[in-house]
């Protein structure tokens, strides 16, 4: 099971929401380029997982919050 997918290194940043193509969210951060670079910042806990796409400016490109899954 796919909750969120997390990679980088492109040279477009960004953050796609689950939809029709892919059930889960993608969050990509850009490359080393300076003026263009990113952070990816994640917290969690029991009840839920939060993760930010930061630009190198401090400016919040896209964030999702994710609650916990179901009991099994």
């Amino acid at each position: 099971r796919v909750d969120l997918v997390i990679s980088g290194h492109t040279h477009r940043a960004g953050v796609h929401q689950k939809q029709a193509e892919h059930r889960y969210p993608i969050m990509i951060g850009a490359g080393p380029k300076e003026g263009g670079r990113t952070i990816i910042k994640v917290e969690a806990d029991q009840q839920k997982l939060s993760a930010q796409l930061i630009q190198e400016t401090g400016e919040t490109l896209g964030s999702v919050i994710l609650d916990p899954p179901p009991s099994v």
